[in-house]
């Protein structure tokens, strides 16, 4: 799975709308470093992504309170909406195929004072120079099986020792044993050869 490009709004620090083009600001790198000083919101770019792929967050999955878990708990303070979206790439059975996922969340009426509604997560395909919907609800049961053959089952738990670590889990990488390790490398390897047609 390669990440080309990443957008986001009113989630955490970060206000209003925000995009990280990995193809055109970045050129392509195959390696790049964010930085930036604490509350700059480097940890939530982390949480965008597995927001749009997984609709949870590595942060908010570590809470003991249920409701800190609530992804809700991500929307920027004093906002009625907050979106994450993300355009991957990954290998199909005879090209490279471009999935759209997006993870939107909002409160009663869009008001910042009303109530969490459930998010939206939506699975788009481009075919034929435009986005094709191939999956848009807020229920589990419509959008789960698409969204699982989509990272060929991979949890947000596999993909954050894999592609991302965020704050203070490197270490938890680092103290998993031979087997752990390669069976968390294995299905990160199986889930770029994912035929495209999976998800049709």
């Amino acid at each position: 799975m390669k990440i080309l490009r990443l957008e986001l709004m009113n989630l955490g620090s970060l206000y209003g709308e925000q995009v990280v083009d990995l193809e055109e600001d970045l050129g392509n790198a195959p390696l790049f470093l964010v930085r930036g000083p604490t509350g700059a919101g480097k940890s939530t770019l982390l949480d965008a992504i597995c927001l749009a792929l997984f609709g949870v967050t590595p942060r908010l999955a570590r809470s003991r309170s249920s409701a800190d878990t609530d992804p809700a708990q991500v929307m920027s303070r004093g906002t009625g909406q907050a979106r994450a979206r993300v355009v991957v790439e990954l290998q199909g059975a005879t090209r490279r195929q471009r999935w759209r996922v997006t993870w939107d969340c909002r409160r009663a009426h869009r008001r910042p004072d009303g109530d969490p509604q459930p998010p939206v997560r939506t699975l788009e395909r481009w075919a034929d120079g435009a986005w094709q919907v191939i999956v848009s609800s807020s229920q589990r049961k419509v959008w789960g099986e698409p969204f699982a053959r989509l990272v060929d089952e991979m949890t947000v738990e596999d993909f954050q020792r894999t592609v991302l670590l965020a704050q203070g889990e490197f270490a938890a990488f680092l103290a998993a044993d031979d087997r752990a390790r390669a069976e968390i490398l294995e299905r990160d390897r199986k889930s770029t050869r994912l035929n495209s047609s999976h998800c049709a």
